[in-house]
């Protein structure tokens, strides 16, 4: 089965908030990375202090989740493209978000 794939849309240089939402079992939260997936595998995100960075939403109501979220201050037609989160958490198990489509139009 292919894991659903989330749509997120928006014109050249506005700012885009793409989701992953996150359930951990211990009570620290897991270190968790965006990448960006290319043919050749999944390229880390470097985090442009200016443009790109990532945190952790708002803490949810529900104990262990969390919605960690990557954030473009200003999207480029170059940011068009599927990515990804990981999580990692103190056990060192790893899981893999689904796909998320971005599609970043000049208007």
């Amino acid at each position: 089965d292919a894991l659903p794939i989330s749509q997120y849309a928006c014109s050249s240089g506005e700012p885009l908030r793409i989701h992953c939402p996150v359930k951990y079992c211990e009570g620290r939260k897991p270190n968790v990375t965006w990448c960006k997936i290319y043919l050749d595998g999944c390229a880390p995100l470097q985090e442009e202090l200016s443009r790109i960075s990532s945190s952790w939403a708002q803490e949810e109501a529900t104990p262990n989740t969390g919605d960690y979220v990557l954030h473009f201050v200003s999207a480029q037609p170059n940011d068009t493209g599927l990515y990804h989160c990981s999580a990692v958490d103190m056990g060192g198990r790893k899981s893999v978000s689904h796909r998320v489509n971005v599609t970043v139009t000049h208007d």
